[in-house]
């Protein structure tokens, strides 16, 4: 039956009709104490469905009713079919998830989330039936208990079972949560056994007797059925719950139906789930349903469901009668029976029935085109365990007239084992190309794809499914529908960017899968192709801007509340490359957060190890070393059985931190590791930086040749590896080489290089700089000093809010983000704007907090010396809460990081602040002039200190020491001196 699209419930998921079911207000009493779990265990033909079913009857309830059976095992098939049940309690788009493979991390947070959004319904009682059912080491013990803690106290949940509770329920039970029926209880009393009596006989039974004939059956509801309707009230054999005595009365009870009864009975009961079109058909009476209505009007162990309209044999009597069966006819006319009976149950649906049927009697044929049927519904609700063990079963040569089960062959493997699904899809795209099926044929080339990304090593393996590409296209040009189309372009374009970034055509095929994606429906395929595209733009052609309003077109597609978890995480892995590119940290910081908790509370857990590869960077970036040890550490657990891109990108996130801790025999060894892992994914530009690890490794073992050589390989490859942010990386290692070995000629060479590709690419961001920002710093400044790229290079200090170690006075343009002008006139330029205020709202006491600290000199000012000269009438402690909030309102002009008071005396940062009194009082004390000619020099002719203001009690002393620094200021500096 496809679970996705039933318009009726399932039979397994509708409970059994409560007609003729004897009341038992005793045991109702028990069920209505308000438990959140009831557990009812008892023996068979006890009647603990028929006490539920009756219970319900009785309180006017509904439930969701759920038969639990072996294939239950997998417990994707359970949470399959039980949001198929929950659907009467939803609206039409509104669904319970899926355990589909992305899960396979987190089943526990999957379960104890499904049964969270199954209470949120309304629905507020679920049964579930036949517990017993469930194979013992079966995973869902474990996360129905999970799923079951969040039972609330206004639901409850009551599983009926032969067995009591399993172990892995233990904690329920210790803590009280379970109340437990069990067969004492069920066990009929006299009372009831008169009623029951009376309910099948049509006349009353008096109390002696009904004890009598209660003590034989011992209470067993299934013994006094029996007892009652073989007429043997009176005879001295006990029928207590003995399952062989069961088949001997049901037998003699067979024996005395009409002649053509019995048979009809056991060919029924190959049905399983007895529809009475599928019995007619099958028996070949059409008098059918009359006969299971009577049966079950008798209550001859046969149950009527309303919900689907199909009747059911009690297991006990099922059993029975399909033992008695196979011992009836000969084995050639059961296995013809079986087969038709296969065919019926395939024929109206019940596809999952009729394949264990087929595979019963080894009809692999007939279970192959049933499986051709059933494995895409399968698939899609992610009970991918059973479909591969049903697949498992049939012979190749079946697999292999069927490409589409060579298909879902590899679409089972795909999450476990890439490259072994990647052999099935290889099968599956011969026998479409075989079958001339265009959409087979493309369908499985776009899987082969898909295949490369899930293992992201061995890359090269992909080069013989591109070559094939080019005439697959001449021979089916007109694609079967756009998704198909998409996927297509999609690793069209994702393939070569790996292995062959000049392929031709590229940027065309680029430009038609952003024109097809707003469209695609599959909201997987939709991430996987934007992300490309993003990629693409970004790493390959380094074009921010295309890039920038790619993101900005899917932002509404990666937060939607109804975007599958999995797709959602896998737009976070898109946002968190975009914002590490553009060297936000904020954003990708709130990314990461974000992501990761989300993959905690959804269970989907597979993208942890990228997210955590990335949360390294953050640390990483502020120069915590570590917080950044400490992210690393945090992914040791996921180095285990790593894929080989994974392990690539830990050990080189382990090579950058050992570099920036200067730690030798670190280096060493994770450079090793990245060489080794970056030659088994076979990407170019993992190749890249293996070749800068060879520079880093050769640099930590003192081997300055090695170390150019191996620079000089990389630069050779840089231009063709796919990634400008690589070749970018590749040109900061040169730079750091040539300033590391002295060689002025080639670092001023591949400084302007490095800030030239830079410039051309727009980039922010790269490895090198990430980590270390103070040499980035470094490298602005001398630039700077050259006049190079002044704009770009303004940008990227700003970007990355560079403090070089020593203040670069020298550096005339150098993006302070204060500016503050004393001489001559006073202006301030916050990030090279001017700070304006109105003559009304102007903010005049934090001002001259300003002027007065500058005037007593910049930095280590004592707070008495500057409450003293603002508030000079003012007593000492009025005086201190002044200036305090004065000090905090100059912060919130300045920015707070501008501004510092410890131990008592208040500083401008000069890392932050440029101030031309403070480059005047640097060139007294050094001698040095900071200045490219004089035109430029601090010092004009008529430079004055606050040439405007009057008043201010401490402003001629500090104009006569300023004037006296720049005297003396003008004797030391070369400049001054010309002037």
């Amino acid at each position: 039956m496809n679970l996705l699209t039933a318009n009726t419930l399932p039979f397994k998921l509708t409970p059994p009709s409560a007609e003729r079911c004897l009341p038992r207000p005793r045991l109702f009493a028990k069920l209505d104490s308000g438990a959140r779990l009831v557990w009812i265990a008892a023996p068979a033909g006890s009647g603990k469905t028929s006490l539920v079913s009756s219970w319900l009857k009785a309180r006017g309830k509904s439930a969701l009713w759920y038969h639990i059976d072996a294939g239950d095992a997998e417990p994707a098939a359970f949470f399959a079919y039980l949001s198929l049940a929950a659907g009467r309690f939803m609206s039409d788009d509104e669904a319970l998830p899926l355990l589909t493979p992305e899960y396979a991390l987190g089943l526990p947070v999957f379960a104890r989330n499904f049964f969270r959004r199954l209470w949120q319904t309304d629905c507020r009682l679920l049964v579930l039936d036949d517990y017993h059912d469930l194979p013992a080491n079966a995973a869902l013990h474990v996360l129905l208990r999970h799923g079951l803690e969040e039972t609330p106290a206004n639901a409850q949940v009551i599983v009926v079972s032969r067995n009591e509770p399993p172990a892995e329920w233990a904690r329920m039970r210790l803590s009280g949560e379970v109340s437990l029926l069990g067969w004492q209880d069920l066990r009929l009393d006299d009372d009831e056994c008169r009623r029951l009596a009376a309910n099948r006989l049509g006349h009353a039974m008096n109390d002696d007797r009904a004890a009598l004939l209660n003590r034989r059956v011992g209470g067993w509801a299934a013994g006094l059925v029996l007892a009652l309707e073989h007429g043997d009230i009176e005879g001295g054999n006990r029928l207590a719950d003995d399952p062989l005595l069961f088949d001997f009365f049901a037998a003699e009870i067979l024996a005395g139906l009409e002649a053509e009864l019995p048979e009809f009975l056991m060919l029924c009961a190959l049905l399983g789930e007895i529809r009475p079109d599928s019995a007619a058909e099958l028996t070949g009476r059409a008098d059918a349903e009359n006969l299971l209505a009577d049966l079950a009007r008798r209550n001859l162990f046969t149950v009527y469901h309303r919900g689907s309209g199909c009747y059911e044999f009690h297991p006990l009597f099922r059993e029975f009668l399909l033992t008695r069966a196979s011992r009836h006819y000969a084995s050639s006319r059961w296995r013809e029976l079986t087969a038709r009976t296969a065919s019926i149950l395939c024929a109206h649906g019940d596809f999952e029935a009729g394949i264990e049927r087929f595979l019963a009697i080894e009809d692999w044929a007939a279970m192959a085109d049933a499986l051709l049927v059933l494995a895409p519904t399968l698939h899609a609700a992610g009970r991918i365990a059973g479909l591969a063990a049903w697949l498992a079963a049939l012979p190749e040569t079946e697999l292999d007239r069927r490409p589409w089960l060579r298909y879902f062959q590899g679409a089972c493997r795909l999450p476990i084992n890439p490259e072994e699904a990647r052999r099935f899809y290889a099968m599956a795209f011969a026998g479409f190309d075989v079958a001339d099926d265009a959409a087979g044929c493309y369908s499985a080339w776009i899987a082969i794809g898909a295949s490369f990304i899930f293992a992201f090593e061995g890359i090269a393996a992909a080069d013989p499914w591109l070559a094939v590409l080019p005439a697959l296209r001449e021979r089916f040009p007109a694609f079967p529908n756009p998704e198909l189309e998409a996927g297509v372009l999609t690793f069209s374009l994702f393939l070569p960017t790996l292995r062959h970034p000049d392929t031709p055509g590229l940027e065309g095929i680029a430009a038609r899968l952003e024109d097809l994606t707003p469209g695609i429906r599959d909201p997987q395929l939709k991430v996987a192709a934007a992300s490309n595209l993003l990629m693409y733009w970004l790493g390959v052609r380094g074009d921010n801007l295309r890039a920038e309003r790619l993101a900005a077109r899917f932002a509404a597609d990666s937060l939607g509340e109804a975007t599958p978890p999995l797709v959602r995480l896998m737009w976070e892995t898109m946002h968190a490359f975009h914002y590490w590119l553009a060297a936000d940290m904020a954003g990708l910081e709130q990314v990461l957060c974000r992501a990761l908790s989300f993959a905690e509370t959804s269970g989907v857990r597979i993208l942890d190890c990228y997210f955590k590869l990335q949360a390294v960077l953050i640390p990483a970036y502020a120069g915590d070393r570590k917080g950044a040890a400490d992210a690393l550490a945090a992914l040791l657990p996921y180095m285990a059985m790593p894929r080989g891109y994974d392990a690539y990108q830990y050990h080189f996130l382990r090579l950058l931190e050992a570099r920036a801790r200067r730690d030798d025999a670190a280096v060493v060894d994770a450079a090793s590791e990245v060489e080794r892992y970056a030659a088994r994914t076979e990407i170019l530009s993992c190749a890249s930086y293996a070749l800068l690890a060879a520079v880093w490794r050769c640099q930590a073992e003192q081997d300055a040749a090695g170390a150019l050589a191996a620079m000089n390989k990389a630069k050779a490859a840089a231009p063709g590896c796919g990634s400008v942010v690589a070749h970018w990386d590749v040109l900061f290692a040169e730079l750091e080489l040539a300033e590391s070995l002295g060689d002025e000629d080639v670092m001023s060479r591949a400084l302007a290089e490095f800030f030239a590709f830079g410039k051309r690419y727009g980039l922010a961001n790269c490895y090198g700089i990430h980590w270390q920002r103070p040499v980035l710093a470094r490298y602005c400044v001398a630039t700077l000093a050259r006049g190079v790229a002044l704009d770009y290079v303004e940008g990227l200090i700003r970007r990355h809010d560079l403090l070089p170690e020593r203040p670069p006075l020298q550096a005339d343009g150098w993006p302070w983000p204060v500016r503050i002008q004393t001489l001559g006139r006073f202006e301030i330029r916050l990030d090279g704007k001017p700070l304006a205020f109105s003559a009304s709202r102007a903010p005049v006491k934090p001002l001259e907090l300003l002027k007065a600290l500058i005037g007593f000199g910049c930095r280590d000012v004592g707070q008495e010396v500057l409450a003293d000269a603002l508030w000079p009438d003012a007593d000492g402690d009025a005086a201190k809460r002044a200036l305090h909030t004065n000090l905090h309102r100059l912060r919130g002009l300045l920015g707070e990081d501008c501004l510092s008071v410890r131990d008592g005396r208040v500083s401008l940062d000069p890392s932050r602040c440029w101030c031309d009194v403070a480059v005047i009082e640097t060139m007294a004390a050094t001698g040095e002039c900071f200045c490219a000619d004089v035109s430029r020099c601090p010092l004009p002719p008529n430079g004055e200190f606050l040439p405007h203001e009057t008043g201010l009690p401490w402003l001629a002393e500090a104009r006569k020491r300023i004037e006296r620094l720049c005297v003396e200021a003008k004797l030391k500096c070369r400049i001054g001196g010309r002037g």
